[in-house]
């Protein structure tokens, strides 16, 4: 936001998920705001045919829990409509609702997309964060599944059109999510994930494991150490029926080791082997500079994991 005491205006740029980025300008003499001359010819032609609809769900201690929902159909018409969900409640930040062509794609496509706006993210301010870390990093898994629990209930879509997304330490509530309530998803899309939370606290060595003890605790305290590993996906892996998973990760992330990635994946290849019919999780080096394109629709069809195909960056782990 920049400010323009001469002409007591400000300039915004507003956007959403499928509305490009737009230059506003706010008149605090006049109460006015208007879109700047050069910002006109970019404007999106169709935003009357996208519907957001705000929701709450009742998280299990009775927190409501705010919910952005995208669709074109109708809410009444959406009970045969794939679902894409995203989460991230970590490190008192928001969800990434910045304009994205492909989100725009899905939603002409039939998809609606939810965003879900955990404790442990920014939605409602210092304490929704607070209220969602350390001793009560859980609270965002419970509010996580109760958003989608309460999508269902509406008629939103059914577990076998859900895909979830989520990425760095969303992972951590995708994973958790996974491991406690598998039936609520069909398809899950990791990138650069978080997975390892209890392995990684324990190692001081990584220049930022200090630093994170304020958001996951210290594992040096017998009461977080416990905590972490109640609810750290790599560590609650059972013999189950799990969603298809497609992981991407990176050799040279400083943030997120591949180790604990790596460490994931076979712990939950040998958790189905157990489970059923080895299903084997295939590992594709990729090369440098490529995109990752992948088809969601086919991730929600069966037996999509024994018909792997994407391109990438990094590692690829389905």
């Amino acid at each position: 936001k920049e400010s323009c005491n001469c002409q007591c205006t400000t300039t915004l740029l507003l956007s959403s998920p499928v509305h490009t980025p737009v230059h506003y300008l706010y008149s605090s003499r006049e109460q006015k705001l208007s879109v700047t001359e050069d910002n006109t010819k970019y404007m999106p032609l169709t935003t009357h045919l996208f519907n957001k609809t705000r929701l709450q769900a009742a998280s299990q201690d009775g927190a409501v829990v705010p919910l952005t929902l995208l669709h074109m159909p109708a809410l009444s018409e959406l009970h045969k409509a794939p679902l894409l969900l995203h989460v991230y409640g970590a490190y008192g930040v928001d969800l990434n609702m910045a304009f994205s062509p492909e989100k725009r794609l899905l939603l002409e496509d039939g998809w609606a997309l939810a965003y879900c706006h955990v404790r442990g993210g920014s939605k409602r301010g210092l304490a929704w964060h607070r209220v969602g870390s350390v001793l009560q990093k859980w609270r965002g898994v419970e509010d996580h599944a109760a958003c989608i629990q309460t999508l269902h209930h509406l008629g939103v879509s059914h577990p076998a059109l859900t895909a979830l997304t989520a990425r760095s330490a969303g992972a951590v509530l995708a994973g958790a999510l996974c491991n406690h309530n598998p039936q609520l998803l069909r398809a899950v899309i990791l990138q650069a994930p978080f997975l390892d939370v209890l392995g990684t606290m324990q190692d001081p060595s990584p220049p930022l494991t200090v630093e994170e003890g304020g958001e996951w605790g210290d594992p040096r305290i017998r009461e977080h150490m416990d905590n972490i590993a109640s609810y750290c996906p790599c560590h609650n892996i059972i013999p189950q029926l799990y969603p298809s998973v497609l992981i991407t990760a990176y050799s040279e992330d400083c943030r997120v080791p591949l180790s604990g990635v790596m460490k994931y994946v076979e712990r939950l290849n040998k958790a189905i082997q157990m489970y059923t019919v080895p299903l084997g999780v295939t590992i594709f080096p990729l090369f440098p500079g490529h995109v990752l394109f992948l088809d969601l629709k086919k991730c929600l069809q069966p037996g999509f994991l024994n018909r792997p195909k994407c391109r990438g960056f990094g590692f690829c782990f389905l």
